[in-house]
């Protein structure tokens, strides 16, 4: 993939997210059709920072330090959900933030262990 693909891609998503996470009123239970259940909302959150960042990890895999990737996205979570805030409709939820969390940390480990499992392979 070029570089210049793999920026944009990078840019598409984090703008994505921005926008998303600072439309007023936008809770994707409502789009699902049910209520709010606080396990529902930590899955959507958590699925979604897990596959943000194991899409973000593929692209920058080469790395040798891909833990400020993942602080990085963390940082990027927090700061969105501080900017909630001043968005109609919409707060800053330590739930959230812990689901955000939960999912980039289950990211981490399944880039970690795909990396260790390539290494080992390559060995052999």
């Amino acid at each position: 993939m070029s570089t210049f693909l793999r920026y944009f891609l990078v840019i598409l998503f984090v703008v994505l997210t921005g926008v998303l996470c600072t439309l007023p009123n936008f809770h994707p239970e409502h789009y699902l059709g049910t209520g709010y259940h606080w396990w529902l909302d930590m899955m959507i959150h958590g699925g979604y920072y897990f596959l943000l960042s194991v899409l973000l990890y593929s692209f920058y895999k080469k790395e040798k330090r891909p833990a400020y990737l993942f602080v990085s996205i963390l940082l990027f979570s927090y700061i969105l959900e501080l900017a909630q805030k001043e968005v109609p409709g919409r707060s800053f939820s330590g739930l959230d933030f812990l689901s955000n969390t939960i999912g980039v940390g289950l990211a981490w480990g399944f880039c970690v262990l795909k990396r260790k499992r390539a290494r080992l392979a390559s060995v052999q």
